[in-house]
């Protein structure tokens, strides 16, 4: 049952337009296209990516503090790479932080 509300919920929010349309390899700086080439790609990496997250963070909060923690350091990271120049996202470090 809280497989199939996160489904629905992960399915709500791709049919509002948020999706991971675009990866990048870090290494090369060589972009893949989901949205223009296939946007069911971009619709099915999307919902798992968010499965993925939500059932981690749900994983980790067997030990005090752990998920907290986690949590932490993972939103002051997406903060501080927000921030860098090549990336220039304000308003995500801000909510971030």
């Amino acid at each position: 049952l809280r497989l199939a509300v996160e489904i629905l919920a992960c399915l709500i929010i791709v049919h509002f337009g948020i999706q991971i349309s675009i990866l990048t390899n870090p290494f090369t700086n060589e972009a893949w296209f989901f949205l223009a080439n296939n946007p069911w790609i971009a619709q099915a990496l999307t919902i798992f990516w968010i499965l993925l997250f939500v059932n981690m963070m749900n994983w980790l909060d067997g030990m005090d503090g752990l998920a907290s923690g986690i949590s932490l350091v993972s939103s002051l990271t997406l903060a501080a790479l927000s921030l860098l120049s090549f990336v220039n996202q304000p308003t995500i470090a801000q909510c971030a932080f």
